[in-house]
């Protein structure tokens, strides 16, 4: 089991790299769409990139070239996944706000109704005005 563990953790180590690697392109298309300097951009990249990644190096030091060389090709499979992903997130999110909404006006309704009809039902104590 150890030596699976072993021959697996460069592999995730660059599987964590490259989602990282997507989303830190995402958030840069979305900065630089809003008006971020491609200068502070890359300095901001290289220095979060340098702060999370240099642990990794001094703890494992076990990834090889031609294996982030290998994954570095999936990077638009990631970049796909984390869209379908957030995506129906997103959609989940919007889906639920939507049917909560709906439901609060029904129950409102709802509650209007049985008020507006509980005030003109007439009850065997009130008195009704006769001409």
């Amino acid at each position: 089991m150890k030596s699976f563990i072993e021959k697996a953790l460069p592999f995730a180590a660059m599987v964590m790299v490259e989602c990282g690697e997507v989303g830190m392109i995402t958030l840069g298309k979305a900065a630089m769409n809003s008006g971020l300097s491609n200068l502070v951009y890359v300095v901001y990249y290289n220095a979060l990139g340098t702060v999370l990644l240099l642990p990794n190096f001094v703890i494992h030091n076990c990834s090889s070239p031609t294996l982030a060389a290998a994954l570095g090709n999936l990077i638009p499979a990631f970049t796909f996944l984390f869209a379908i992903i957030f995506s129906v997130i997103g959609a989940v999110i919007i889906a639920v706000g939507v049917y909560t909404v709906l439901w609060g006006q029904s129950t409102e309704q709802k509650l209007t109704r049985d008020d507006v009809s509980r005030l003109e039902a007439p009850t065997e104590n009130t008195h009704l005005l006769q001409k």
